[in-house]
C-alpha cells in the first residue's frame, strides 16, 4: 500500500519506505520506529550537553530547531532515558519521524563540529 497519509501508516503498515525525490530516505519495520526510537525534547543546555557526551553519539541521530527547543531523534528511547533522565524523551511518530528524517540535521556534523572546536 502506497500512503502520505501517516495515521494510516501507524494502523496498518508493516514497513515504511520514504521518497524524497525518487530517492530512498529510509526503509525499516513500523515497529523498530514506534515502539524503540524516541524524540527527545531538549533545551538547548540539554542539546549542548548531549554534543558533549560519547553515548549521546550513539544514541541520537537527526535534531531539529524549533521555536520552544530541540528535538532529537533517538534510536533507542529506553536507553536514552537511563542515560539521560532529566530530558523528556517521548514515544515517536512515524510523522514525527519523516519530518526529522527529511528536515532535521545529522548529529554526527554537530558533534564533530564541538570537538573540533567549533560552534
Amino acid at each position: 500500500m502506497s500512503s502520505h497519509i501517516t495515521s494510516d501508516l501507524d494502523k496498518i503498515a508493516d514497513e515504511v519506505l520514504c521518497i524524497d525525490e525518487g530517492r530512498v530516505v529510509f526503509r525499516c519495520a513500523k515497529d523498530e520506529i514506534c515502539d524503540m526510537m524516541g524524540v527527545a525534547r531538549c533545551r538547548v543546555v540539554d542539546f549542548e550537553r548531549l554534543l558533549s557526551g560519547d553515548a549521546s553519539a550513539q544514541l541520537a541521530e537527526r535534531y531539529m530547531r524549533h521555536e520552544y527547543g530541540i528535538n532529537v531523534l533517538v534510536s533507542d528511547r529506553f536507553a536514552f532515558m537511563q542515560s539521560f533522565p532529566e530530558i523528556p524523551c517521548d514515544r515517536i511518530t512515524i510523522d514525527d519521524y519523516m519530518t526529522l528524517m527529511l528536515k532535521g540535521a545529522p548529529m554526527q556534523a554537530s558533534i564533530n563540529n564541538v570537538k573540533g572546536g567549533v560552534r
